[in-house]
């Protein structure tokens, strides 16, 4: 069995000798890199723990996020952020059971891009997850491009 969750974890992520690591927040679970460095921002507001977490890889070339309240909420640690980013990029998809926009941004200093998927509800009324990747360049993108993936697929949403 062990030998399957080490095969199963190399799969998962290609570029690290080991498997990922494991945050809790208030409402979701999420696995990262190991060697990511996990830190905590947005605090929520429904019960303890927060609503939101930066990865942030050993050398920092790259940052991944997550914002998963309990039941909607804006993440206010991102949009801090955009101010001082230029939108380079925007489309969006209406479903029965969602909404999901998908922007891209550029530091105004070109230091870094970062790109981002908010899922809302159908009324479009409540985000339900944010997930974002921030780059230094397209060299970066692409090492991680694979982690990121997995890290977006492992995001778990909590009920009451």
């Amino acid at each position: 069995m062990k030998r399957l969750l080490a095969v199963a974890a190399v799969a998962l992520w290609p570029n690290l000798a080991w498997a990922a690591q494991t945050f809790e927040g208030a409402w979701f679970k999420v696995t990262y890199p190991d060697g990511f460095l996990a830190s905590v921002s947005q605090k929520s507001l429904a019960a303890d723990g927060f609503d939101s977490a930066f990865f942030r890889s050993p050398h920092g070339d790259v940052e991944f996020y997550m914002f998963s309240p309990q039941v909607g909420g804006k993440a206010e640690d991102l949009a801090r952020l955009t101010a001082s980013e230029t939108l380079i990029a925007s489309a969006e998809s209406k479903g029965k059971s969602r909404i999901v926009k998908w922007r891209t941004y550029q530091a105004k200093d070109k230091s870094y891009t970062r790109s981002l998927e908010e899922t809302l509800t159908p009324d479009g009324l409540y985000i339900t997850r944010v997930v974002a990747i921030k780059y230094k360049n397209a060299k970066a993108l692409a090492k991680y491009r694979a982690d990121y993936a997995a890290f977006k697929a492992s995001h778990e949403a909590y009920a009451d």
